[in-house]
């Protein structure tokens, strides 16, 4: 399993319940998939199957739902910031 600093356990996987409409848990996994994305060299096949997802589609339906862009765009995107700010 990857660790991620600031980051300890991961979310459970898909909640049953949830009193807050399962923002939180949203606002966590989304937190953590990018942390997993900018900040670890995993694939993201790696990633997806780390946060159990069902599957990569899934994934990509998700993350470009709450972040504007597919994963491999933001992870791309990200790097080039990075980069430009050295």
């Amino acid at each position: 399993m990857t660790l991620i600093p600031g980051f300890h356990r991961l979310p459970p996987p898909f909640p049953l319940r949830s009193k807050d409409g399962g923002r939180r848990w949203r606002s966590c996994t989304s937190n953590l998939t990018v942390g997993m994305l900018c900040h670890t060299q995993s694939s993201i096949k790696e990633i997806v199957n780390e946060l159990k997802f069902p599957n990569l589609s899934f994934f990509g339906k998700y993350f470009k739902a709450h972040k504007g862009m597919s994963p491999k765009y933001y992870r791309t995107a990200y790097l080039n910031t990075q980069l430009s700010s050295l």
